[in-house]
């Protein structure tokens, strides 16, 4: 900054005059400090420094003071100025449709179009930030209407329900305006509020009902394994609709939403499904295999290993392009090249600013070799980055969603138990809503529990039901579901003061039959043993002092179980070789992946330089090949499958000071 001050103010550089004929421009985003409603969708990095930078809208740091009289203010448009912009810009959809300009029906599309587009700018702009939206939202619209033009008129269901053109192109403006604007709100009563204004324009329809039949249809065609107890939700559904339509068409795409959220598990299934010709849908037999490529977001990434992943994803979808172009009569494309950027929030806080390298990369009409880009994040991103993508924003789960979740989970482990036992199963789910209720009050704890302990709770709470299924009778058998409840609570819920203490007491109040026996006791060290031997169940973390670690030796000598403890260095140069990504990482790593493959437990404690490389591990997410497990570690931009013995447990150990001062990051304390 300090040479940019010298070129612009005394026109020298390292004191050296410039030439006259040499002009220096530079662009800045504005200095401008977040709203609390921007701050809803995801997590908000509180930093314990006094970091001000993670609180704006856009990662920027202050202009020096003798820079301030050359800022030109280049503001926003004019309301109108944006509307004449808007109606320049969406007239190539109709022109194919309507040649006469003065057709009523060509009159009415283009009016309804150009004031829903411009309803919808103006109700986000006053929900959030005047840098919700911009003209960039108009470049994907008129891409989207036409990708829905023609996925209507192939549908065969809809060769009949659209007849008239009109009919037609009021269809894909009605599906387009959801992409682009309704799923990028992470409020559900704002989602209801925007739809209320949108009914207007569709002449007596509901302008949800539409995208909802094609959100559900889309997200069926997926290869799910429910059988693991996955529960097609309304998250996973926008989900998987929104990654689709944006991968085949190019178009960047950031999902922001807190862990749980299905984000993950969306790419997962879309790599699975996505095998062009070898697809088992019709549906994505039509559209191009993908071929995807990874990078991992970290505290320690760097702007080059951003760059070599989207030169090696473009410099494939380029030798495509040159094959296809050799072949005779091939018109239709085969490949799409993807990045998959995982956790790109961690990367935002790193301090050396990667992610500013991607801006040039997804400016994507300036790419001659478009590629797929689909970024995760469990955090807040910077808004220059946001708007060069589209945005889902996840809203938190209502009652109604985690009721329905709770009893698809149930019903694909036994469909029986789940309806005979409904009752438990939708007071736990309403345990868990009115419990985040209140901790959502609580800054400082709303995130520590999340969706992912409430599919555990559900997950644990059927597993009991089917060992205990023929203990239960009529005479014991309000006491035994209670039971289970309590110890399903107790395994999911714990690390806070009082957080065990509240559910347990919310849950008493919203089940109807609860009966508990008197001499139940579960203690910590029953939870750990369970823990250790029931493989089915996450991993583990303890919030507690150093004494813990003898108290764990006996319980895994007592059970005969081998384990191997791992620390992180306090050596200042370890410190440093860890943050820059080097050897020591590496070096923990390859310890932990030996680890994995034997009947063991792996220790962990103050290893948090390495943890966003375990995230996949963590949360069990494994591939199965014939009767072994494999995961994937990440370490920058590469990922390696290393195998998983199924009895293989990890302990994480952190202390009060740490997950009081947020050392410890939410989204891993949720993935364990």
């Amino acid at each position: 900054m300090g040479l940019i001050t010298e070129i612009m103010c005394k026109r020298t550089m390292h004191g050296e005059p410039l030439s006259d004929n040499l002009i220096f421009l530079g662009a800045v985003n504005p200095y401008r400090t977040m709203t609390s409603k921007m701050k809803h969708s995801g997590l908000t990095y509180h930093s314990d420094s006094g970091d001000k930078i993670s609180n704006l809208v856009y990662t920027v740091n202050p202009l020096p003071h003798t820079l301030m009289n050359y800022i030109f203010n280049f503001s926003n448009l004019k309301e109108t100025e944006e509307k004449e912009y808007i109606k320049s810009m969406i007239l190539q959809n109709f022109t194919p449709y309507y040649q006469d300009r003065e057709n009523k029906e060509y009159k009415i599309l283009l009016g309804r179009t150009l004031e829903s587009i411009c309803d919808c700018h103006n109700f986000i702009r006053k929900q959030y930030d005047e840098s919700s939206v911009s003209l960039r939202e108009i470049r994907r619209f008129n891409i989207f209407y036409k990708f829905f033009l023609d996925y209507l008129k192939n549908k065969s269901f809809y060769k009949v329900y659209y007849e008239k053109t009109f009919d037609l192109l009021l269809g894909a403006l009605n599906i387009t305006l959801y992409l682009c604007y309704y799923l990028r709100i992470s409020d559900k009563i704002i989602r209801e509020n925007l739809a209320k204004i949108l009914n207007k324009y569709f002449d007596g329809k509901l302008f949800i009902e539409m995208p909802l039949r094609e959100v559900t249809y889309i997200a069926e065609q997926f290869a799910i394994d429910y059988d693991k107890g996955i529960a097609l939700n309304r998250s996973l559904k926008e989900n998987l609709f929104t990654s689709f339509i944006c991968i085949v068409n190019r178009i960047p795409l950031i999902i922001v939403g807190k862990p749980g959220e299905g984000k993950s598990l969306t790419i997962q299934t879309i790599n699975q499904t996505m095998k062009g010709n070898y697809s088992q849908s019709p549906l994505f037999k039509e559209y191009p295999q993908l071929f995807m490529y990874n990078y991992q977001g970290s505290e320690t990434s760097t702007s080059q290993g951003i760059i070599e992943t989207f030169d090696k994803a473009r410099n494939y979808a380029k030798n495509q392009l040159k094959r296809i172009s050799k072949e005779e009569g091939e018109k239709k494309e085969k490949f799409i090249a993807m990045i998959f950027f995982d956790e790109m929030g961690l990367a935002e806080r790193s301090p050396n600013n990667p992610l500013k390298a991607i801006h040039s990369q997804l400016e994507y009409d300036d790419n001659e070799f478009k590629i797929a880009f689909v970024g995760i994040s469990n955090w807040k991103i910077d808004a220059s980055k946001m708007n060069r993508c589209l945005t889902l924003s996840k809203p938190d789960p209502d009652k109604e969603d985690l009721i329905l979740t709770a009893d698809t989970i149930a019903k694909a482990y036994d469909n029986t138990l789940a309806n005979n036992y409904q009752t438990l199963i939708e007071a736990l789910a309403s345990s868990y809503y009115e419990y985040k209720q209140k901790a959502n009050l609580n800054k400082l704890i709303e995130n520590f529990h999340g969706n992912r302990d409430f599919y555990n709770l559900i997950k644990c709470a059927m597993r009991e039901l089917m060992d205990k299924k023929d203990e239960i009778n009529e005479l014991n058998k309000e006491k035994i579901l209670t039971k289970i409840g309590l110890m399903s609570l107790t395994r999911n819920f714990g690390g806070l003061d009082t957080s065990l203490k509240d559910i347990k007491k919310i849950f008493k109040e919203v089940y109807t039959n609860y009966n508990e026996d008197e001499s139940y006791n579960y203690s910590i060290l029953e939870c750990i043993k369970d823990n250790l031997n029931d493989y089915n169940s996450r991993f583990l973390m303890l919030v507690a002092n150093s004494t813990i670690i003898k108290y764990l030796e006996n319980v895994l000598e007592e059970q005969g179980k081998d384990y191997i403890f791992l620390t992180g260095s306090q050596f200042q140069q370890d410190k440093k070789a860890a943050e820059k990504g080097g050897g020591y990482s590496e070096d923990l790593l390859n310890k932990i992946q030996y680890q994995m493959s034997k009947e063991s437990v792996l220790i962990l404690k103050n290893l948090e330089v390495i943890y966003p490389s375990l995230y996949e591990l963590f949360n069990q997410n494994y591939l199965k090949i014939g009767d072994k497990y494999f995961s994937k570690i990440a370490f920058a931009s590469s990922k390696s499958s290393s195998e998983v013995n199924k009895n293989f447990r990890v302990i994480l150990l952190i202390t009060q000071q740490q997950l009081e001062k947020m050392k410890v990051d939410p989204t891993f304390i949720k993935s364990i």
